[in-house]
């Protein structure tokens, strides 16, 4: 990963460790899973959301939500942006342990908090990451921004902030909400066996989504690999009295029953609107 050209800010899906937990033998693959992780933020420079300790060569502890935030710049260096990377969902917790080692998974909630109260006076985009961020879970995201743009409301600049997420693969859509003023897009960004992304442009006086759809390898004839699907203004002006319902772009009709079904079940467990 080291290698590719562009840098690869890696995130930790249900796949990596909750799937896996009490479910592969002495919870191994978690186990690997992590301490690549924790290998991997090393490599990087980043500085995890974790504490380790050794009692003994036998008798080791990892405690953190493993989270990280980090500056990415363009070349030039005239514009950045925060990304702070949340892994598998705002709230998700648990324990396990594999042959000596202990692993204790703490929400990410409070790490987002410390690292908005460092950013508000940051006059730069934020861009949370996590990978799953439906129904209930949406709406914690949502109540804790909108607890942080109002409170530093008086700060000189309007707030530039996004949550980007995946997990059900078939959707692919943009859904924006007024919170005090200030557009929060939340994204779901594409996935991988949907053969979907998306991509971000960021400048001082605008910011877009731009939804693609990949060519898949068995689809003959087709002459296009990659398909522009749209582009969506992202922070669009909004009132603080603005009460209207979230305005949702879809960039793909061709979803899976399933997945809509699971879409429109999670999100009326919600009060997310």
């Amino acid at each position: 990963m080291t290698s590719f050209a562009v840098p690869i800010f890696a995130g930790l899906g249900n796949h990596d460790y909750e799937n896996n937990i009490n479910d592969c033998a002495f919870n191994f693959c978690a186990h690997t899973m992590l301490t690549w992780f924790t290998n991997y933020g090393k490599s990087m420079s980043l500085d995890l959301d974790y504490q380790r300790q050794a009692k003994s060569a036998f008798d080791i502890a990892y405690d953190g939500s493993f989270a990280y935030s980090t500056r990415i710049c363009s070349v030039t260096r005239q514009n950045c942006a925060q990304v702070i990377q949340l892994n598998n969902a705002i709230d998700y917790e648990t324990t396990f342990s594999s042959f000596l080692v202990d692993w204790k998974i703490n929400s990410a909630m409070n790490f987002l908090r410390s690292e908005l109260k460092q950013l508000a006076d940051v006059d730069i985009p934020v861009l949370v990451n996590m990978h799953q961020c439906e129904g209930t879970r949406m709406e914690k995201a949502k109540e804790l921004l909108a607890d942080w743009i109002y409170e530093t409301r008086n700060v000189g600049h309007k707030k530039r902030i996004a949550v980007f997420f995946a997990h059900l693969h078939g959707m692919h859509e943009v859904k924006t909400v007024c919170v005090h003023g200030v557009t929060i897009p939340f994204v779901y960004v594409g996935s991988v066996p949907n053969n979907r992304f998306s991509m971000l442009r960021i400048s001082r006086d605008r910011a877009s989504l731009t939804g693609f759809a990949a060519r898949d390898v068995f689809d003959a004839g087709d002459n296009d690999v990659v398909r522009n699907m749209a582009e969506v203004d992202i922070w669009k002006e909004c009132s603080p009295s603005n009460n209207a319902p979230a305005a949702v772009y879809t960039f793909s009709e061709e979803l899976s029953q399933y997945d809509i079904k699971a879409y429109r079940s999670l999100n009326n467990q919600s009060r997310f609107k």
